[in-house]
């Protein structure tokens, strides 16, 4: 904005070379010099540092078995196709936002194709005031496929790389319409369709020193395909019908804004825990989950109305 400077409050600087970095009391972020994607995370109260790499990628549909209902994609050699969404070479801008609140990075990514340009905003936002929210790191993607044929017969997934342990069962947990927590263990002879699981509210990978969970705004479908990974399908648009229904491909897709709250807890090697007990989200990301269900409407009065 040029009339910005006039503000004392407001100072507009360019972005220096090298890694980006996020802080607040609690998380340290440190992005990635290139992509400008979170790579490590650390606990600034148990100093734990993880890595926690943030990849946004797509599988190829398979044409006429994936599409309103099925989710089906082409392998090459048993091994699930994928295709990155977007480059570094792509990045439009990188912006900064820091200020007594909250500090965010927002990259902005554009593809031009077929049917034109394609948008795809991701920010990632820590808070700096007390409470529950300065306690996660806040995640929100605003996507824009542009028009059809962009992007034909994709599956697009928001995925977590991480260094959690969980095991070569690679164990996930996912919640059961908010009221409790499943274990899912990955079933090699289900392929990546059958590992995908819904989730309305929450999912979490675990080891026995770390935790990191993920919390939605919105129904979608999560899988660990490999240790330590934890993804999130994003979007999807498929050019041709999956014969259930429906009569039609997945063409109308529309600028849509997915918001996330990450959680990276460290296990208090001083609790045990019982081994008949039940999966549970701790407190703290049960508190977070009604922010993301039910969040601050933010209302502007006019000075002539004050």
């Amino acid at each position: 904005c040029p009339d910005s400077n006039k503000l004392s409050s407001i100072h507009l600087k360019s972005i220096s070379e090298g890694s980006l970095q996020l802080e607040n009391h609690l998380y340290k972020l440190l992005f990635d010099p290139e992509t400008r994607l979170l790579k490590t995370v650390t606990n600034k109260v148990s100093g734990v540092v993880k890595d926690v790499e943030i990849k946004f990628s797509s599988y190829t549909s398979q044409i006429f078995r994936s599409g309103a209902y099925l989710l089906d994609v082409e392998e090459v050699d048993g091994v699930p196709s994928e295709t990155p969404l977007f480059t570094a070479d792509d990045i439009a801008d990188v912006v900064i936002v820091s200020g007594p609140i909250f500090s965010e990075v927002r990259v902005i990514w554009e593809v031009t194709g077929q049917g034109g340009l394609s948008s795809f905003i991701h920010s990632v936002r820590l808070h700096h005031h007390s409470g529950p929210l300065s306690e996660a790191i806040h995640i929100e993607n605003l996507f824009d496929l542009g028009q059809s044929p962009n992007f034909r017969d994709t599956e697009f997934f928001m995925r977590f790389e991480t260094g959690v342990r969980n095991g070569e069962e690679r164990r996930l947990f996912t919640d059961q319409a908010g009221l409790g927590m499943v274990e899912r263990i990955y079933a090699q002879q289900a392929k990546m369709e059958g590992n995908y699981y819904p989730v309305t509210e929450s999912a979490y990978i675990e080891d026995d020193k770390t935790r990191l969970t993920l919390l939605v705004d919105h129904a979608s479908g999560v899988s660990s395909l490999q240790e330590g990974w934890l993804e999130v399908m994003v979007d999807k648009r498929t050019m041709h019908d999956d014969a259930r229904g429906m009569g039609e491909g997945v063409m109308d897709s529309r600028l849509t804004r997915h918001r996330y709250t990450l959680l990276l807890e460290p296990s208090d090697p001083k609790v045990e825990r019982p081994r008949d007990s039940l999966p549970a989200i701790s407190i703290l990301a049960l508190k977070l989950s009604r922010y993301l269900e039910h969040p601050l409407s933010t209302l502007k009065i006019g000075r002539a109305h004050v």
